[in-house]
């Protein structure tokens, strides 16, 4: 119940924002949204550290929140967007509209689902401190809302095609780096942490600015639903992924492999549809 509710908050904002802003603007746009985001994300896995996961406390101050935030909304003197006749938008006309977009949304899923899972199982074989563990998931998402908004205004300067294929580029030597250095070391892993956590949110938010700018006006609350759906393909698909490769080579090389993979598959889509055009 409770990921259907937060789904469906996540389709209402991310349609309401792309059908409120402009091509030229939308990259900046959504990666403040997603910065957002990610620094309430940063602030949950801070509340690890302080809370007991397992006590129910950390659930209803979670609901408490959510529960709040919803006042200012109710506050603000800002026009809600016209209902449109949209009910529908389905996932192949997304994939058609731009294969690399629905792609890179896919990728930021499943490289979301995979380090949020499985860093704490490859942080504990370093150092099982809950602390230790708290401070991994802490720059994890930290990277991420740190970096959004230079790749976002980028993204509405030059091509969002290059953009996508410079993140998956750096991320397949990151996750190369990976695998040769010694990670087990608390700094070295610290470090590449910072730079997957930095450029898998890269994909969501300009994979989705990419994909909504070939969108109709009038579909964009639908094609939100559709994208956020691609996204939740992609959180299902990595834990299966994952979960294998973690119990065939471990947590840290699981990880980093998987890593590598997805950056050189995007990066070689990038290149294929910058080639034909999307």
């Amino acid at each position: 119940v409770a990921g259907f509710c937060i789904a469906g908050v996540f389709t209402l904002t991310e349609g309401w924002i792309n059908e409120s802003t402009s091509n030229a603007v939308r990259g900046q746009v959504l990666s403040i949204y997603v910065a957002v985001n990610y620094f309430g994300v940063t602030l949950g896995q801070g509340l690890i550290a302080v809370i007991d996961p397992a006590d129910v406390l950390i659930f209803i101050t979670a609901a408490i929140l959510i529960s709040v935030s919803v006042i200012p909304l109710s506050l603000a003197n800002i026009q809600a967007p016209t209902p449109v006749q949209t009910i529908r938008f389905p996932i192949k006309k997304l994939f058609r509209l731009s294969p690399l977009g629905f792609f890179a949304v896919i990728a930021s899923g499943v490289l979301n689902s995979i380090l949020a899972n499985f860093l704490p199982v490859w942080g504990r074989e370093i150092d099982p401190t809950n602390s230790f563990i708290a401070l991994i998931m802490l720059t994890f998402v930290l990277s991420g809302f740190l970096c959004q908004f230079p790749a976002g205004r980028l993204s509405d300067m030059i091509d969002r095609r290059y953009v996508l294929i410079g993140a998956a580029v750096l991320l397949s030597i990151g996750g190369i780096a990976g695998l040769a250095l010694p990670s087990d070391l608390k700094h070295i892993a610290l470090t590449l942490i910072f730079i997957t956590g930095a450029l898998i949110p890269i994909f969501y938010s300009v994979g989705i600015a990419h994909t909504t700018d070939f969108i109709d006006f009038n579909d964009m609350v639908a094609a939100s639903a559709g994208l956020l759906m691609v996204y939740g393909l992609g959180t299902v698909i990595g834990p299966l992924i994952g979960g294998q490769l973690l119990t065939l080579i471990g947590a840290g090389p699981g990880i980093f492999i998987s890593v590598v993979v997805i950056g050189l598959a995007l990066s070689a889509l990038g290149l294929y549809r910058n080639i034909v055009g999307d």
